[in-house]
């Protein structure tokens, strides 16, 4: 059996205009509990299907304790509809779903907010300490308190929810929820405050991890979340829904307006009214009330607790519990939190720092969000409601019901908020609006307008994964629209385009309604215009005192008006190309890197030049400057065809997304809308100003149709330049060849009262945090922030400016360029230290060239010694742009050149400077390093061995002559030059490198007096190192020109002469000099051997023996690093000079002299001398041809000394010029073999004259 339950709740609502009747409405709650308790429709109730007829044949008995009962009929108030059957029929039929009614009770639900007045709290100090303490700079990690040890400024690390901090967390705030069903106000700290804020915000229904997700994002991939479904809508549902519509309310009969006589009526009871509707007994809880007969007042009466009373929400205590904010604290909160996270992460881990890392990090910027009401433990109160509402149904649902006393909070919907304004002095409503109420089923319309309210609004998941409530601690957020009509405009549909607003029903109860704003209701919001806010109370029949009721300023929030400004800063103004940017023409370019190009010795081809505009804002931000107001207060419509018009931009060029679309034009207009607070740019140190000093360059004419001006870089110095005409507007900078420098540009602001918009800094909120710390130096900071040099409240955009060069200012030069090395080193270290433009160079190169010969026995494809060129690129030297001197050391750079190996090389150096602006070129000029390199002369250095040759390996040693035909007088003289000796050498040679020479080696002086060895002897110590000569015994002779060694003098070839050398095998020994005659080698191709020619002058000694101390000597080493080990050659004997004279006879041709001097010995020995004379027959040729004539003895003749003198004259057969004739020169020297004085003789000069 199905039983109509209907709960009738009284409401006061105010007194007659008379006086003498009181006024109450009373609110018709269904309660329908259908056959058997399952679903069933509304044929099972029929006072529902028409409930507005039903309702026109009920009378009501308003009872009052301790006072009268009086019976009344509906009645219609004025400006209300009367009851609408059709309404009702149109919405309502027998087929509408009914399901048993059941009371919602969420007294166990936790409520989840976050303490809005807390985190906003935080948030200003924060951003207050910045905004003073570093004005001019964004605040160093150190300042924000991410350095360990540092001086922090401020507490942002408090705010850095990291994983053991949100399991923390977690774990507290759900103890907390299992507790009390909300977490107060007063809990923790700002990590916790700030994290209740994120948890706020985070998806309501929690997606399940899906295992068998994609093999590369397990284990975390999640699955879809199901699609939503509508809510499942029922009779009593869409009843409760209508409770939002005050007029469709009383059209429907859900609410129904009485008037009852005052007379007799207690001041202050309860009251409870009882229809004469027939069925089960009506549930009829009591209200209480309070009258105020010369206030004319008549409303419920609130409880010992309640924040209600005379129909106001009642702003006790505004100091701790309410909060009046301008800012979007919850987008504010994330932001500061993600910045506190990123700045840990990049002070502890785990990013890594680069480059280009900055050091210094600005707070992130604030955004107005109209006003918004605050109020603290808004999610208690909601807890509580919820605990009393439960004991209130139960209460009336048991048998017998208990009595049920609703106050003034228990019957209060919502509330209906009014602003007063500055701007016009008033009170008005927020929530004025006309509703026009489409039934679709039947085709009927129904247009009310009343005033809407706001209540409380909580979310939660639709699919019930999270079980909690979430409630904003916002009361109400006005941004200069209505509170209960959407603002008007198209808006984004669900394919991302813009649509119309649709408001269609998507259940079966065809009710689709529309909202507009009352005209004439709605107050601007205006930057620096004055509010003030009173929330009046609506009952559960949507009534409420009216708007314009004059109350007391107990009700006022805040108590004081309260200005509202604005959070945005000012950004920096737009940069707009004026010429196309390319790779092939401008490279290196962009909006803000700003380049001219020249060379060191030729001036720029073209200036380079930017727009400056001011920077772009929206509808909104204008009209909320009031750039959009009429004398009349609001805007006039004509400004909608402007507005349009300006709805642009200046374009992208597809080139370059990132940058606006070249504009050629002397003078760029702005085709949007510009932020008024923009009045110019401010140019902090720019070319050519004092340091420190400000530009500024205004945007002219009357906004928005303010002038941007062209900035143009030049080549020069001096300071800048601006010019105005009627065509341009251009501010010209000046830089001279290869300075680089940025400036930061911004908006400056004014602050003058008379201007529009009016007190541009007095209207920042930054400032007027600043303002209301009271600093020392507030002046200084109003400079700088009307400088717009204010970070917070002007941010810049920093310029670069570049004058770029195509190659280096200077031409690097060495000055003393030097190597050296340490034994066993294969490299060098270079040092030098020259003059250089770091601001045009970026790297110094050191180039290195050489020759080096190479005689390389494993080389199969080059089986012969050769010539190898070498070249490298040892290092190069990084410059800072301040850099004067290129200094090359250790300490500046990795100053070595690696050769891999120890030998010498003759290095020819050149140090290659390259232009610190190569990004600026195309590469049609940087392709080729000439065109952007200069380079030094090159400066050839000697890098010396640094480890002791490899010894040489001789094969023999063979006496060897020189021959030398000339013509001396009327004589032709054939010389043999004697003393020669001739060394074949294994190969490999060049073990040391360039200029490795074979060297004989000698003691460096003659030895001390020592009782193992006489004066002038070599040591047997010595023996084996140094080379020595002596005597031939067999001969009566001079002796050598010195005893024992020769000496360097001696050697007749020697290239190179080394003295105070060392030798390795008597590295153990006593210091002991050595002296050394170094000779080149050379290559014989035919029995591919290195031999060296070595002449030795004898002195009179003739024949001497000279046994050679051989080692391969590298002039060019580190001292101790010169000789190789020493090997000694064979004995060998040094042969005397000859030289051989002929002179012809000028009347016979037959005739001619001959002599031969030469030194000899003194005997024991005789010597010979023969001249014969060789013809060549006719047809004869080569030496085999030759037949001797005559044989000629010489005659010998001494003259006191060692030289002996050979003559004789001679007689051709015939005249020397018939036939071929030569002389053939013998001397032989004849010596004894043995006792019996038997000789032996022996050819010792042989010699040739062609004749």
């Amino acid at each position: 059996m199905s039983i109509r339950n209907i709960m009738w709740t009284a409401l006061p609502n105010g007194l007659t205009p008379s006086g003498d009747h009181l006024k109450l409405s009373v609110l018709v709650s269904p309660r329908l509990e259908t056959d058997g308790a399952v679903d069933g429709t509304l044929i099972q109730f029929s006072d529902f299907l028409d409930w507005p007829k039903t309702v026109s044949n009920l009378s009501f008995t308003v009872e009052f304790q301790g006072g009268p009962s009086s019976t009344v009929k509906p009645i219609t108030e004025p400006g209300y509809p009367g009851l609408d059957s059709a309404a009702w029929t149109a919405l309502f039929s027998d087929k509408t779903p009914v399901h048993p009614f059941g009371f919602d009770d969420r007294s166990g639900i936790p409520v989840r907010s976050f303490p809005t007045k807390k985190v906003f709290s935080f948030l200003t100090e924060q951003y207050t300490i910045f905004a003073v303490q570093t004005p001019d700079q964004k605040p160093s990690l150190s300042q924000l308190g991410f350095v360990d040890g540092g001086k922090s400024l401020g507490r942002l690390a408090e705010i850095v929810i990291d994983a053991s901090t949100q399991k923390r967390l977690d774990a507290q705030l759900d103890e907390l929820l299992h507790g009390l069903n909300y977490v107060p106000a007063n809990f923790g700290r700002a990590d916790s405050d700030f994290y209740q804020v994120r948890v706020m915000h985070q998806f309501l229904s929690k997606a399940e991890i899906d295992p068998n997700g994609p093999v590369q994002a397990r284990p975390t991939f999640r699955k879809q979340l199901p699609k939503q479904k509508p809510t499942d809508i029922d009779f009593h549902k869409v009843v409760a829904s209508l409770s939002q519509y005050a007029k469709l309310m009383r059209a429907m009969g859900l609410a129904i307006d009485l008037e009852v006589p005052s007379q007799g009526v207690p001041p202050a009871s309860t009251m409870r009214v009882v229809p004469s509707l027939a069925g089960p007994a009506p549930m009829t809880p009591w209200t209480a009330y309070q009258i105020n007969l010369p206030a004319k007042s008549f409303l419920p009466a609130p409880g010992p607790e309640s924040d209600v009373a005379d129909g106001m929400l009642l702003l006790t205590d505004q100091a701790t519990q309410y909060d009046v904010v301008e800012l979007d604290v919850d987008g504010a909160a994330e932001k500061a939190m993600d910045f506190a996270s990123n700045l840990s992460r990049i002070a502890f881990g785990p990013v890594e720092n680069s480059i280009d890392t900055p050091q210094n990090y600005g707070l992130p910027s604030l955004r107005s969000a109209g006003f918004s009401a605050a109020r603290a433990d808004r999610a208690k109160r909601l807890v509580d409601v919820f605990h009393g509402a439960r004991d209130k149904n139960q209460n009336l649902t048991q048998v017998p019901p208990k009595q049920v006393i609703l106050q003034a909070e228990d019957v209060t919907r919502g509330y209906r908020i009014d602003v007063w304004s500055s701007l016009d002095g008033q009170w008005q409503s927020l929530c004025a609006r006309d509703g026009t109420y489409t039934f679709l089923t039947k085709g009927l319309t129904r247009n009310f307008s009343d005033e809407g309210f706001v209540t409380v609004a909580t979310s939660q998941s639709a699919d019930g994964t999270t079980p909690d409530l979430r409630l904003p601690e916002s009361l109400f957020r006005w941004a200069g629209w209505s509170l209960s009509a959407p603002r008007v405009g198209r808006t984004i549909g669900s394919d991302s385009t813009a649509q119309d607003v649709q408001n269609p029903p998507v259940t079966d109860f065809q009710l689709q309604t529309a909202f507009r704003v009352t005209k004439g209701t709605l107050p601007r919001l205006r930057f620096g215009a004055l509010y003030q806010f009173r929330a009046r109370a609506v009952d559960l029949a949507a009534n409420s005192i009216p708007h314009d009721a004059v109350l007391g300023d107990i009700y006022n929030l805040p108590p004081q008006p309260l200005p509202y400004l604005r959070y945005e800063p000012v950004v920096a103004p737009a940069i707009v190309l004026r010429t196309p940017l390319g790779p092939d023409t401008t490279p290196g370019e962009s909006a803000q890197t700003i380049v001219i190009r020249s060379n060191f010795n030729t001036h720029i081809a073209a200036v380079s030049e930017r727009h400056i505009a001011p920077p772009k804002t929206t509808e909104i931000m204008a009209e909320t400057h009031g750039m959009l107001d009429t004398p009349a207060g609001p805007p006039d419509k004509a400004l909608y065809t402007m507005l349009t018009n300006k709805d642009g931009d200046f374009g992208v060029d597809p080139a370059h997304p990132a940058q606006p679309v070249p504009h050629p034009e002397a003078q760029l207009r702005v085709p949007y809308l510009p932020d008024p607070f923009a009045p110019g740019a401010a140019f902090r140190n720019l070319p050519g100003t004092p340091a420190g000093s400000v530009w500024k360059t205004p945007f002219t004419k009357t906004w928005p149709e303010v002038l941007p001006f062209r900035l143009m870089l030049d080549e020069g110095s001096g300071p800048p330049t601006f010019v105005e005409n009627a065509i341009e507007r251009v501010l010209t900078v000046h830089l001279s060849k290869a300075e680089t420098t940025t400036v930061a540009m911004s908006c400056f602001l004014t602050d003058d009262a008379s201007a529009n918009p009016p007190s541009m800094l007095s209207t920042m909120k930054i400032w007027s945090w600043i303002v209301g710390a009271e600093p020392l130096n507030l002046s200084d900071l109003e400079r700088l922030a009307l400088d717009g040099g204010h970070w917070m409240l002007t941010p810049p955009k920093q310029l670069t400016f570049v004058h770029a060069v195509q190659q280096p200012l200077l031409e690097p030069q060495f000055q003393h360029l030097t190597a050296a090395r340490v034994l066993g080193q294969t490299s060098a270290d270079l040092t030098d230290e020259f003059p250089i433009s770091g601001k045009s160079t970026i790297k110094v190169g050191m180039e290195a060239h050489w020759q080096e010969p190479v005689d390389d026995l494993a080389d199969t494809t080059n089986p012969q010694p050769m010539i190898r060129d070498g070249s490298a690129k040892p290092f190069e030297l990084p410059l800072k742009p301040d850099d004067v001197v290129a200094t090359i050391d250790a300490a500046h750079v990795s100053n070595k050149h690696e050769f891999h190996d120890t030998k010498h090389r003759n290095v020819a150096y050149t140090a290659v400077a390259t232009t610190r602006f190569r990004e600026y070129f195309p590469t049609t000029i940087t392709d080729n390093t000439d065109n952007i390199t200069r380079s030094s002369v090159p400066l050839t250095i000697s890098i010396p061995s640094s480890a002791r040759p490899a010894a040489p390996q001789p094969l023999y040693v063979i006496p060897a002559f020189e021959w030398e035909t000339n013509a001396e007088g009327a004589w032709t003289v054939s010389k043999r030059a004697g003393g020669g000796l001739r060394v074949y050498l294994q190969r490999p040679w060049f073990s040391s490198g360039e200029g490795e020479l074979l060297g004989v080696v000698m003691w460096g002086y003659s030895p001390p007096p020592h009782s193992q060895f006489l004066s002038y002897e070599t040591p047997d110590y010595l023996k084996g190192y140094v080379t020595q000569w002596g005597l031939d015994p067999i001969w009566t002779t001079d002796a050598p020109p010195s005893e024992a060694v020769p000496l360097p003098e001696h050697f007749r070839k020697a290239v190179k002469i080394g003295t105070e050398l060392s030798l390795e095998e008597l590295s153990n020994q006593p210091y002991v000099p050595f002296s050394v005659a170094g000779h080149e080698v050379a290559y014989n191709l035919e029995r591919n051997l290195w031999y060296c020619d070595i002449a030795i002058d004898p002195g009179d000694s003739y024949f001497p023996f000279v046994r050679l101390a051989l080692a391969r000597y590298q002039p060019e080493s580190l001292p101790d690093a010169h000789l190789s080990r020493v090997v000694l050659a064979d004995f060998v004997q040094l042969m005397p000079d000859r030289a051989a004279s002929i002179t012809f006879d000028p009347l016979d041709p037959t005739a001619l002299q001959l002599a031969v001097t030469g030194l000899t010995n003194r005997g024991p020995g005789t010597a010979s001398m023969t001249a014969t004379v060789q013809m060549q027959p006719a047809g004869g040729n080569g030496d085999l041809a030759w037949v001797p004539v005559s044989v000629i003895p010489l005659q010998a003749r001494t003259f006191g000394g060692p030289d002996t003198l050979w003559s004789g004259p001679i007689t051709l057969p015939a005249a020397r010029s018939s036939r071929p004739f030569r002389i053939l020169i013998e001397e032989f020297e004849g010596f004894e073999t043995d006792v019996f004085h038997n000789q032996q003789t022996r050819l010792v000069y042989a010699d040739i004259l062609n004749l």
